[in-house]
């Protein structure tokens, strides 16, 4: 590792609220990468309790908070905004 590499304004996080639009979508699907340059390393759970490197298909909940790295731009970006979106919405099956 790069002594040098400062870690300080290249990690953030981001919580979903109870109202955001991220919420019952995916990793993949939130597409931070595509949109922000970040890369999501981790979930908080409501209950604390963390997961390190979500899977793709892992699905965002309300109350977790999404831990993410990449530049201090992109992070400042995805920790101000208030009401991320999805990249990929699902299609909704008529019943």
């Amino acid at each position: 590792m790069n002594p040098a590499f400062n870690w300080d304004g290249n990690r953030g996080r981001s919580p979903i609220e109870q109202d955001s639009q991220l919420a019952g979508h995916s990793v993949a699907e939130a597409g931070l990468y595509q949109t922000s340059a970040v890369t999501v390393l981790g979930v908080r759970h409501v209950d604390g309790e963390i997961t390190l490197i979500p899977s793709p298909e892992r699905v965002l909940r309300s109350g977790e908070t999404i831990i993410c790295i990449g530049p201090p731009a992109s992070i400042r970006r995805v920790e101000s905004v208030t009401d991320l979106q999805p990249v990929i919405r699902r299609s909704r099956a008529v019943r």
